[in-house]
């Protein structure tokens, strides 16, 4: 089953089945109350009828039973109207209304005078209600049995307009009561709604989220606000900290590296170890340093993608062996990137070092969409990696050879802060030549290519 996970949702699931809970309760009270009331009413109007009746009998000279006049309500008159009376008499034929036209009431022999019953007649005259009284007119030989009955349908008819009708009535209402409910939280729900779009905003490079809200809500607003500037603060911190760590470190080592000459002259064989562990010191730094710029949170989001890797693209063209290299750039401008602007760069400039000492004569940098991803690839066309190399590409110190100068840091470092990131990282070999480096974006808006 579907788990609604939406506040405004449930409140109005809520309101809907209490409407209809509380609606179809009423209903029933009410169509409950109409039928008694329908009920008693066609009682009474029996009743009626039957004092109406009584009143117009008479007995004449020869002592028959006989009607003086008709009785108001001419539907009496009318055959199978649903109005009929009967008078049945032991020695004497039976009378009846002429809305009988040829039936007869067969009136059960255990009913009591002044007994009011339901009658399933079989015939074409359907279910009737019923009142029998028994009466001794002056002048008559034997008691009579005055039947008035009204079909069942008098009740049954404005019962079931009245139960159709109510129907309605009820169905607009809830559907009124449903909307007034859908009203208030609509209203209630905006500050929330408003904090949602600025906790996200946060993504996409706001420092804090704003203030002014209602009561309930402002100490959550206040609380994050508060959390953000720790968060900033900290991350200040952890990058002072990082750099006073490497200007601690660098100094010794490049004071070592100066004195390798004079320990050269000296000891050949102690100035290779020295150099070695030198450099193995400033590898170990380097990552270190990439870690914990990494753990110290995100700072600045990139808010366009491609001003970033322009601005490196013009640094590193600066370097050696990159006069004569062309760097392609293929991705649109203002593109948004949810992480660390300090991180991005760091990752970028570590790919596009890279491929410029092994570049032959260009560098592409472009945005891709793949399986409904995007990645940024950066891509040369010098000689490739071995495929046996590959996979240990990104491990700390690998240099593939010893003849191009670097640390064997570079992609290393690149690994550890993707990977700090949650962002996965691709090596592998271009076509027709040339080491391809794909990389996870967290864009803040969907990218189509061109």
């Amino acid at each position: 089953m579907m788990k609604l996970r939406s506040l405004k949702s449930q409140a109005i699931l809520v309101a809907l089945g209490t409407n209809i809970v509380a609606l179809a309760v009423i209903g029933f009270l009410l169509l409950g109350l109409f039928r008694q009331e329908i009920t008693g009413r066609i009682h009474t109007e029996i009743h009626s009828h039957l004092l109406q009746l009584i009143n117009t009998l008479a007995v004449n000279k020869d002592g028959e039973v006989i009607k003086r006049k008709l009785l108001a309500d001419t539907r009496f008159l009318k055959p199978f109207s649903g109005y009929y009376w009967q008078i049945n008499q032991s020695n004497a034929p039976t009378l009846r209304s002429r809305s009988l036209w040829d039936e007869v009431l067969q009136v059960p022999s255990d009913v009591q005078s002044e007994d009011d019953i339901e009658l399933d007649t079989g015939t074409s005259l359907g279910r009737l209600l019923l009142r029998t009284r028994t009466i001794s007119l002056p002048g008559a030989e034997q008691p009579l049995q005055i039947v008035v009955a009204l079909s069942a349908e008098q009740v049954a008819e404005p019962l079931q307009s009245f139960q159709r009708n109510l129907f309605v009535s009820l169905l607009v209402v809830g559907a009124g009561l449903t909307l007034m409910a859908a009203i208030p939280l609509w209203l209630a729900l905006r500050p929330m709604n408003r904090l949602t779009r600025e906790v996200l905003e946060l993504e996409r490079g706001k420092r804090q989220v704003g203030d002014n809200y209602v009561n309930e809500i402002q100490p959550i607003a206040t609380t994050l606000n508060r959390l953000l500037q720790d968060q900033e603060k900290s991350i200040a911190r952890a990058r002072g900290r990082a750099a006073d760590f490497a200007h601690s470190l660098k100094t010794p080592l490049a004071i070592i590296e100066a004195m390798q000459p004079m320990v050269r002259e000296q000891n050949p064989a102690w100035a290779l170890e020295i150099r070695a562990q030198t450099q193995e010191i400033l590898r170990h730094v380097e990552r270190e340093l990439a870690r914990a710029r990494s753990a110290a949170g995100h700072g600045e989001v990139v808010q366009d993608l491609r001003d970033l890797v322009s601005g490196i693209t013009r640094t590193i063209e600066k370097l050696p062996r990159s006069e004569n290299l062309i760097f392609n750039l293929d991705m649109p401008d203002g593109i948004t990137v949810r992480m660390d602007r300090d991180d991005l760069t760091e990752i970028i400039a570590n790919l596009l070092d890279n491929a410029r000492k092994w570049a032959r004569g260009q560098v592409s940098i472009r945005l891709i969409l793949r399986d409904g991803q995007h990645w940024l690839e950066v891509c040369d066309d010098g000689p490739g990696v071995s495929p046996q190399m590959i996979s240990a590409l990104g491990s700390r110190g690998l240099r593939l050879d010893e003849r191009t100068l670097g640390t064997g840091i570079g992609l290393a470092i690149v690994k550890d802060l993707l990977d700090a990131n949650g962002m996965a990282v691709e090596f592998s070999n271009a076509l027709p030549s040339g080491l391809r480096v794909q990389f996870q974006l967290p864009l803040t808006q969907p990218f189509t290519p061109s």
